[in-house]
């Protein structure tokens, strides 16, 4: 009706539609949106409008459209958009203002159906889904007062924005393409888990390590946009749980807040996060916390961090993250190794009980192309005697197939103490050596070049 040229007749009109035709549907579509070819609707709409105004004026000054659509369907050629038994009802009301625009109130709400938005996997019936919303349109301004977005059991939210186009909103259906969004707040007051997971993340994530997680809390947080560009985001965790379940890594309570700047400003507050327990394969280590600034794809620790794990710790000098999300990704870090007994080691990996302990200083560690690279050697107080590993790699670090490389120096063992612990039998003396171009492969060896010898200065056998 807002492309109506002539004054019509009757003050007022009401009328209601029998059901409509997806080809309706989709013409009437078009009319408002750039809807794509390829795309195509299915299902019936019942639908009812009353228009009202002056006899003597060329268009109506409010409007107000409801409708019920049942059993819909829709999909675009890729299958990338889908929905399919969808009911959902709504209500919009238009309001003709003194500019030549008109203001806008309304809701739309859904009980039943699925559907697909890309990765987002949506089961309305699990979590019946409402919006409600108002705001005004002038030309080629649109400004949303109010945003109101809740899922029962899965997410609540709301927003405001300003919102602009080349052309004027009520000359041309809105181009998705050319929008711009001079302002924007976002607003989430609670995302669920393990809802959100498997509703907007797991589908994402399939084929990826993160692809078979068990979840519980919730997170909560804010975004603004200015100029189609974020300009600051924080995050509240609140007893966040994520587990993997193929065992490659957990984290228990995760809590505190992550505030995000882009590249060039400068962060108003530090994040700061704690957790009660983490740890990767059978690793676990004990609560911890630590501050670190995040801007655009980097991150950095603002002071070292102690990582407990067993009976000893990881000490993080400093860690810098780059290219966050990216293929380019790189982490780096330097640190040290408090102790750690080789006695908890075996039994999480279900080796043979060894003695001693794991110690030595990381002068840089490096996350690149999916491999971990460690700049320095890491030593074992192992056997009464050294072993000092050198060259260490480890690609697809939490992936399925861990590859492992390394060459090892072993220095003054005590085969009497080798011998006790994996049952060869009686065997007394020292013995060094080493192991080169050793690979693991899924924590399985499958090649090394190795040389044992008694060192020059063990009498321990004459």
């Amino acid at each position: 009706f807002f492309k109506q040229k002539t004054a019509y007749e009757i003050p007022k009109r009401d009328w209601s539609s029998d059901v409509c035709s997806s080809d309706l549907l989709l013409r009437l579509g078009r009319d408002w949106v750039n809807v794509p070819k390829d795309f195509s609707v299915q299902g019936s709409l019942d639908a009812s409008l009353q228009l009202a105004g002056r006899t003597d004026a060329r268009l109506p000054t409010v409007a107000t459209l409801g409708f019920r659509a049942k059993n819909l369907a829709f999909s675009n050629a890729e299958g990338s958009i889908a929905a399919e038994n969808v009911d959902l009802d709504s209500e919009f009301e238009l309001q003709a203002t003194a500019g030549g625009g008109f203001g806008f109130t309304g809701r739309l709400a859904s009980t039943r159906g699925e559907a697909l938005f890309d990765n987002f996997y949506l089961k309305l019936a699990s979590y019946p889904t409402r919006i409600d919303f108002s705001g005004f349109v002038e030309g080629n301004r649109l400004e949303i007062s109010t945003v109101d977005l809740q899922q029962q059991g899965l997410l609540q939210a709301s927003a405001r924005a300003q919102v602009s186009q080349p052309k004027n909103f009520l000359d041309a259906p809105v181009d998705l393409d050319g929008l711009k969004i001079d302002s924007a707040k976002l607003v989430l007051q609670e995302l669920r888990f393990p809802a959100v997971y498997t509703s907007y993340l797991q589908t994402a994530l399939a084929g990826g390590a993160l692809d078979s997680l068990e979840s519980s809390g919730s997170i909560a947080g804010t975004l603004e946009i200015r100029d189609n560009r974020p300009i600051s985001g924080n995050l509240q965790l609140d007893d966040l749980c994520l587990r993997d379940t193929k065992g490659l890594f957990f984290i228990e309570d995760l809590r505190g807040r992550v505030s995000w700047v882009p590249d060039d400003e400068e962060p108003l507050e530090p994040s700061v996060i704690s957790w009660d327990s983490a740890g990767t394969y059978d690793v676990r280590g004990a609560s911890s916390s630590m501050r670190l600034v995040l801007r655009g794809r980097s991150g950095s620790l603002l002071e070292p961090v102690r990582l407990p794990v067993f009976d000893g710790a990881i000490n993080v000098q400093e860690l810098r993250i780059r290219d966050a999300g990216l293929p380019s990704m790189q982490v780096q870090f330097t640190g040290e190794i408090e102790p750690i007994s080789l006695a908890e080691i075996s039994k999480a990996f279900g080796w043979p009980a060894l003695g001693g302990f794991v110690t030595g200083r990381i002068p840089a560690v490096e996350y690149k192309d999916d491999t971990l690279s460690f700049g320095g050697d890491l030593e074992a107080e192992i056997f009464d005697g050294i072993v000092r590993g050198s060259n260490i790699k480890l690609s697809d670090p939490l992936g399925r197939w861990p590859r492992l490389t390394a060459d090892l120096a072993l220095e003054n063992l005590d085969l009497e103490t080798i011998t006790s612990t994996l049952e060869f039998g009686a065997i007394t003396g020292r013995i060094e050596g080493r192991l080169d171009r050793l690979e693991l492969f899924a924590w399985a060896p499958v090649a090394f070049d190795a040389w044992l010898r008694t060192p020059a200065t063990d009498r321990s056998c004459k």
